[in-house]
């Protein structure tokens, strides 16, 4: 939910005390001239959330059995419009974990950085539609190749333009252009990293929408020899989305260079398929089936045939551990939920996980679970998660709620090989207000 304040009211309420100095004999006034500025809304967050993970690298051995920390994410914030057609949006954002600084008398406090910072312009002159110029988040479709990866407390966004058209239909195209990565080095190191593409969305028919995109990743590398211009061309379709059965597809292809070795069109793929049954119950249980699989990479030839998941938000789809990737996989998934009250939400889901190249490396955002080369094994293993969500009524029309989570990770073959047969489990729990 959002809060409308007039610019007058806001900032008059600062400015009442200062303009009642020195004016003796005019009375005090809270009129307060922000030529062109006609409104600003206020939006904010503050999340506190407790984890504790348990042998995440699946091998007591190598770190300590338990890692557990509390983490927060406050944010602050202001969109302004200017007229119908110009509008903007700064988001202040202060991530930190508790106890990380020395004393918080000293310097050493920080964390503050600004999430969002973006000017929008509508029917821009000579392009039309509607350009979003700045720091902004931004996702596609589910989030599953690109997402605004909100788990994380620090989340993500990117700086540089999105330009999007609409028809009366509902149809649209968006364009984009992000710069991803500039490192400050010698002028002699080009070391740039740059994500753009197009995206045409639709309704094709009754109940159902399409996309399809052409997304290219350029990477000048770090070090020499690492470079890359990544192609991602793909649809993604949807069926009966919300109502009781669901269906959707995805399927996208890679093509183009990595350090100078072919991407292989057709050869570099990844694939989703799932189907969803709502039922008409009071509690309004659901069950869902999902199928993924992508590519790894084939020792046996010169070419990089592993599907490379780009800005993906991970955790929404492969598991709470963050183990696995939608890359070198075949993971079928089973979840059931159901509310066990109208305020509260309790789900189950199951993931198995198979390697599609068995020398070609395993992991996931928390990391690499099989590094490349290490076994001909492809079971990697099992992950069960159980969330419970409550929303909760404190009399107030911010939007707050808590959440608790566990899962379990249980490795295969294939970790247990390279000596990772340690049961990893992760448990968190979330308090997240929003205004």
């Amino acid at each position: 939910m959002r809060t409308t304040l007039r610019i007058p009211t806001l900032l008059g309420l600062f400015a009442t005390p200062l303009l009642a100095q020195g004016t003796e004999g005019k009375p005090p006034t809270t009129e307060w001239n922000a030529p062109g500025v006609r409104k600003v809304t206020l939006s904010g967050q503050y999340r506190l959330r407790y984890e504790n993970q348990i042998d995440l690298d699946l091998n007591d051995n190598n770190r300590p059995d338990t890692n557990d920390f509390f983490t927060q994410r406050a944010r602050l914030g202001v969109g302004l419009e200017f007229s119908d057609r110009l509008t903007a949006m700064l988001q202040l954002q202060d991530v930190r974990e508790w106890g990380e600084e020395a004393s918080t008398l000293d310097d050493a406090a920080e964390g503050l950085d600004m999430h969002q910072a973006w000017a929008e312009l509508k029917q821009t002159p000579g392009l039309g539609g509607t350009t979003r110029l700045g720091r902004t988040e931004f996702a596609l479709g589910d989030h599953r190749l690109v997402g605004t990866l909100d788990w994380k407390s620090q989340a993500r966004s990117f700086d540089g333009l999105v330009q999007t058209w609409k028809c009366d239909s509902g149809s649209s195209l968006q364009a984009w252009a992000f710069q991803v990565r500039e490192t400050l080095m010698p002028a002699t190191v080009n070391d740039d990293q740059w994500f753009a593409g197009l995206q045409a969305s639709g309704s094709c028919c009754e109940n159902t929408t399409a996309d399809l995109y052409l997304m290219l990743l350029h990477d000048d590398g770090l070090t020499p020899g690492t470079s890359q211009n990544r192609f991602t061309l793909g649809t993604r379709w949807v069926r009966g989305a919300g109502t009781a059965w669901e269906f959707g597809l995805e399927a996208a292809t890679q093509f183009g260079e990595q350090s100078g070795d072919d991407i292989p069109i057709g050869d570099c793929y990844a694939a989703h398929a799932h189907v969803t049954r709502r039922f008409p119950c009071e509690s309004k249980p659901w069950a869902r089936l999902e199928l993924n699989a992508a590519s790894g990479d084939d020792p046996n030839t010169a070419d990089r045939e592993r599907f490379a998941n780009l800005f993906p938000t991970a955790h929404a789809h492969w598991g709470m551990l963050d183990l696995a990737l939608w890359e070198n996989m075949l993971n079928p998934m089973l979840q059931f939920g159901f509310k066990p009250c109208p305020t509260s939400d309790l789900a189950l889901t199951w993931n198995w996980f198979r390697a599609m190249e068995g020398r070609d490396s395993f992991g996931g955002p928390n990391g690499t679970l099989i590094a490349a080369g290490q076994t001909d094994s492809r079971t990697i293993g099992n992950e069960v998660d159980l969330v419970w969500t409550r929303q909760l009524d404190l009399g107030t029309t911010a939007k707050t709620a808590v959440q608790l989570g566990y899962g379990v990770f249980l490795p295969g073959a294939a970790p247990e090989a390279v000596g990772r047969d340690t049961t990893g489990q992760f448990a968190y729990a979330q308090f997240d207000l929003r205004f």
